[in-house]
């Protein structure tokens, strides 16, 4: 399906993320948007690590924080991708942080959603590494 995968803001090594999660999937069994230590190359057969194309250190710290600005919103599966309020995404989280950095890493202009896949896909991300 156009939702297969997942996306997250990483900080340092990528075990503290910023997610935004449904209850039953959630690693700490909270929903909605949580900052999370975990191991997500041991965790996850596949994985892929990112970059902002033309990002500086301060960029990364600022979606960053963007991100954590929603620590404890709430998740849906549809927010609109140009709303930053109390509903969120996975990948709707990590496109809303970025935008708001400066940076559009979605694939396309016409629709209202932003998927993991679409953020894989764009011209302005490039895989580091995957497992």
């Amino acid at each position: 399906t156009m939702f297969d995968g997942h996306a997250g803001i990483a900080q340092g090594s990528g075990y503290r993320t910023i997610e935004a999660w449904p209850t039953s999937k959630s690693p700490s069994g909270v929903g909605g948007v949580q900052k999370h230590n975990i191991d997500w190359a041991a965790k996850y057969k596949q994985l892929r690590y990112m970059s902002v194309n033309g990002a500086t250190l301060s960029n990364y710290q600022n979606a960053y924080n963007q991100a954590v600005t929603k620590i404890g919103m709430s998740f849906s599966i549809l927010p609109h991708k140009d709303t930053w309020n109390q509903l969120f995404y996975c990948s709707h989280l990590v496109y809303g942080a970025w935008k708001r950095t400066g940076f559009n890493v979605d694939t396309d202009s016409f629709d209202a959603i932003v998927t993991p896949k679409e953020i894989v896909a764009s011209s302005r991300t490039t895989i580091l590494w995957y497992t």
